[in-house]
Parts: C-alpha cells; structure tokens; sequence
C-alpha cells in the first residue's frame, strides 16, 4: 500500500515551483512581463495606432524595433510564457492525478520522475 502520496505530490509541486520561478523570475518581474502584455495586446487591439504604451516603447528603445515590431514581440513573448505555463500544469496536475490513483510505490515513485523529466525538458527546450 502507498504510503506517501503526499511526499510525491510535494516532489512534482516543489519542482513545477522552481521551474516557474525560473521562467518568471520574481513577482515584481511577473507583474512587469503582464502589465507588457496587457499594453503590447491593447496597443495590437488598436491597431498600432495612437501613442506607444511605455512598455512598448522601452523594447522599441531597447531593441531598436518599430513599435510594432516591438508589440508583437511582447505578445509572441507572452503568448510562448502562457504555452509554458500552460504546459508545467497539465503535467503537474496529471500525474498527481495518476498517482492519487495507485497503491503502487513502485508505480507513484516512476510517474514522479516522468513528471519532473517531462517538466524538465520542457523548459529546456524553450530555452530557458
């Protein structure tokens, strides 16, 4: 009989956790990634036209990109974070789910370590 589902639990949580962070940094620097995004879509929303959110203009100034060069940099940006994040959870939530569903140590201990190579891989592979 598994004894310690919550030990496992704790493992794939820990490990999204510190992947998270990795990609996020801290949450000063999460809020400055979404208040980018949110100025990056409103100024695509209208269309490139009107004054240049200041977000925006920092990556133009930056990045010597037109402002709408910029823009959509930020949204693919983003929209690449929400697919990573997007991604860490589902394999988080699905195998604590497998694991709530076995006895097995054996079985729980191999789906903890597919989670934290698939959860691992991933973020390599986005470069991070």
């Amino acid at each position: 009989m598994l004894m310690d589902k919550p030990y496992y639990f704790a493992c794939i949580d820990n490990h999204a956790d510190s992947l998270r962070a990795r990609v996020v940094g801290d949450a000063v620097r999460a809020f400055e990634y979404k208040r980018a995004e949110e100025q990056a879509r409103a100024f695509k929303s209208a269309g490139y036209t009107g004054d240049v959110p200041s977000c925006v203009q920092s990556d133009v100034a930056a990045k010597g990109l037109s402002p709408q060069q910029a823009c959509d940099g930020i949204i693919a940006a983003a929209d690449g974070f929400l697919f990573i994040m997007d991604t860490l959870r589902g394999i988080r939530l699905s195998a604590k789910a497998q694991i709530e569903l076995t006895e097995d140590e054996s079985v729980a201990r191999s789906i903890k370590e597919q989670a934290i190579l698939n959860m691992t891989q991933l973020i390599e592979m986005a470069g991070v």
